[in-house]
């Protein structure tokens, strides 16, 4: 259980290195960029998440059905990434902290009062987070991965993920229409994503 907690904060941070790491490529279009990152993102968490469990039960010989066995921490895995995913999204910590600081930074203000702000700062204080598409589309594909990597131990993974799975697009879902937005097409893009990552789906 504690393993499980800290492959997801590992994970975390890979992501913000991954980011970094890809934004530095200058990428020519915005789809390549989301490409580059998807691939990075789910062969380096896919590594840290799946493989490193496999790697670490072989070294140490622990047999598989034991209580600190494979499939136990397996089991551990997929529910507890699938619960804090499902929470983190539904909270939507960015949207929450956007709605405290147009609270805190305007809460003196009214409509006849005026503010020392150019309009574009207004626009960037006022406008919804960005959709993290190349983030969810990463996490769907790497739970996937896992799932059927353990399929064969684990079998109780594939439903769980599928409920977890329902969870979470509907809150996906109300993400993307009232509390965030996207700054391109984002069916364009999805498809675009989906066109060049063929191979690995």
């Amino acid at each position: 259980m504690i393993a499980s907690v800290l492959i997801l904060i590992v994970n975390t941070v890979l992501y913000y290195i991954i980011v970094d790491l890809t934004a530095f490529e200058k990428h020519k279009t915005r789809t390549h960029y989301f490409v580059s990152l998807t691939i990075k993102l789910l062969i380096s968490q896919f590594f840290n998440t799946a493989i490193i469990y496999y790697i670490v039960t072989l070294i140490k010989k622990t047999d598989f059905l034991a209580a600190t066995g494979l499939v136990t921490e397996i089991s551990w895995l997929i529910i507890i990434s699938g619960f804090i995913q499902t929470v983190y999204n539904a909270l939507h910590p960015f949207h929450l902290y956007r709605k405290f600081y147009l609270w805190w930074n305007y809460r003196n203000k009214t409509i006849d009062d005026t503010v020392n702000k150019f309009q574009v700062n207004l626009n960037n204080d006022y406008a919804y987070i960005e959709f993290d598409i190349v983030s969810r589309y990463s996490y769907y594909l790497l739970q996937i991965y896992t799932a059927l990597f353990y399929s064969y131990i684990t079998p109780i993974g594939i439903p769980a993920l599928a409920i977890i799975f329902l969870f979470n697009y509907w809150i996906d879902k109300y993400n993307l229409f009232f509390r965030s937005s996207f700054k391109y097409d984002i069916q364009f893009a999805y498809s675009r994503i989906v066109e060049k990552l063929s191979l690995i789906h």
